[in-house]
Formats: structure tokens, sequence, C-alpha cells
């Protein structure tokens, strides 16, 4: 009824890519962005035109594509998250956490960005990947991603540190976390990781103060973590502010905001 329409032919490209028919595919994404006029539709057939051919196996048209789509719409968190994921392929991975970040900048609240960014870090970056993690647990908090990467989380949480009875405990840390030539360009958080440790090996001061449960330890544990983190007042960088860090310091303003108040009801009476 109407060969022109563009929802129906990128409707049909996707369907297409699905069946994993891409030449076909290609010639009616290519159309769309070829005649279609409305920003919704051409946003994402850049997305989508990519990730085909990366599926083709040419990563480098793909990554000419995105770029093509970032010109256009370079508020697009999609297209940055595309990029990222294409990067990782190829095995780009710094690349690809620039890509993940930029994602993120545009749109704090998209999970998967969050996901990929944690698995690029965490082995790199103890405390980067925690935040990152946690980020996506925040937002995503139950099903598979989120059990795998719960999984992920607690053993960074735990991780060096090895526990022979209540009496015996070795912690274990990164020599280079100790040597100032190996300091980070961005996000030193060395003194973090040291105390991260440190927590993790000692569950007595949480429960001191009322811990019962899991749930309350690792509270307990990120609040000290995020406490210190927002402290940093001059780290620059994106893991200065992060989505975590950001969120928690909002919380923290709001619950000083909430102690203040309810202290100064109580000197009224």
């Amino acid at each position: 009824m109407d060969p022109s329409n563009c929802s129906a032919l990128f409707e049909m490209s996707y369907s297409l890519m699905a069946l994993k028919k891409y030449d076909e595919s290609e010639k009616l994404i290519k159309q769309v962005l070829k005649d279609c006029k409305d920003a919704e539709t051409r946003r994402l057939a850049y997305v989508n035109y990519g990730t085909l051919l990366d599926y083709k196996g040419d990563a480098s048209g793909a990554l000419k594509i995105y770029e093509k789509g970032i010109k256009e719409f370079p508020d697009s968190y999609l297209i940055y998250y595309n990029i990222g994921i294409t990067q990782t392929g190829k095995g780009d991975d710094e690349d690809a956490v620039v890509s993940f970040q930029k994602a993120l900048q545009r749109n704090p609240y998209h999970a998967s960005s969050h996901n990929a960014l944690g698995r690029q870090l965490i082995n790199k970056s103890r405390i980067k990947g925690v935040l990152s993690l946690f980020d996506f647990l925040l937002i995503e908090p139950t099903g598979s991603r989120a059990k795998q990467n719960l999984e992920l989380f607690d053993k960074q949480l735990t991780k060096g540190v090895t526990r022979k009875d209540d009496k015996n405990i070795t912690i274990s840390i990164d020599e280079s976390l100790l040597d100032p030539r190996k300091k980070p360009k961005e996000g030193d958080f060395s003194t973090a990781e040291l105390m991260l440790s440190m927590l993790a090996a000692n569950d007595e001061v949480p429960d001191s103060l009322g811990a019962k449960t899991d749930a309350d330890r690792l509270s307990y544990k990120m609040q000290m973590l995020i406490g210190l983190l927002t402290e940093r007042k001059s780290e620059k960088g994106f893991y200065a502010m992060s989505f975590t860090l950001s969120v928690f310091a909002a919380i923290a303003v709001q619950k000083n905001t909430r102690d203040s108040k309810a202290a100064k009801t109580t000197e009224s009476f």
C-alpha cells in the first residue's frame, strides 16, 4: 500500500537481519537511510545497520556507519554502546571503555552499558569494575544477568582475602598499588582498594554496629567505600562522580538533611 513507508521498511530489515538474510536486510536499511526523514527511525537504522555489518564480520564497516550516525545524532547513547560492542569484538578494549563511558554520559540508566563497562574493567581496575557492576545491579537487580554479575561482584569484594579461621586471615594486594610510577592516568583508587580488602577481611565491625545479615554487611561496606570515594573532591574524570557516586552522594545529602531536621525537632521538645 505504501512502498516508501519507513517504519515498515525498517521493521522488515530488522526481521530479515534476525533471519540472517543480511544482504536483503542491508538493501532495505540503506533505503531507509536514503529516504527516511523521521529522526527516531534514522537513529535506530544506524544502530541496526552497524549491527548487521558486525554480524557479517565487517567490523570496520560497522564502525564507519556508527560514526556517520554519531555525526547526525551526537547524543545517541545506543550508537556509542554499539560502537563499544564492536570495539570489544575487535579486541580494542581501551577504546571500548571510552565508548561505553560516552554512552553512560548520555544515559546513566542504560544497564547494558554498565554491564559491558564492568566486564571490561573488572580484571583491570577492581574499584572501577565494582562500581560499574554495582551500578548495573541498582538498575537491573533481577534476571540472569543480575545473577551472574552479583556472583562476580561478590568475588571482587573478597578478592585477595584468604580466611583459614577467625584468627588467621591473609590479605594479598597487587604490588602495583604501592608503586607511584604505576598510578593510573584517571582515578587512582589504590587507597580504596586497600580499604575494600580490609573490609572484606573483617566482619566484626559491621556486626558490632548491628549488621545481622549479608545485606546489612554489604550495605556497611558500600557506605564506607562510597564515603571514601566521594570525599576525594580533587579527583577528576569519569569515575570521580560516576552514576553510583552521584546517586549515593545525593542520598547522603538527603540523609544528613533529614538527620539535622530530626535533631532540631528533638531539641525543640
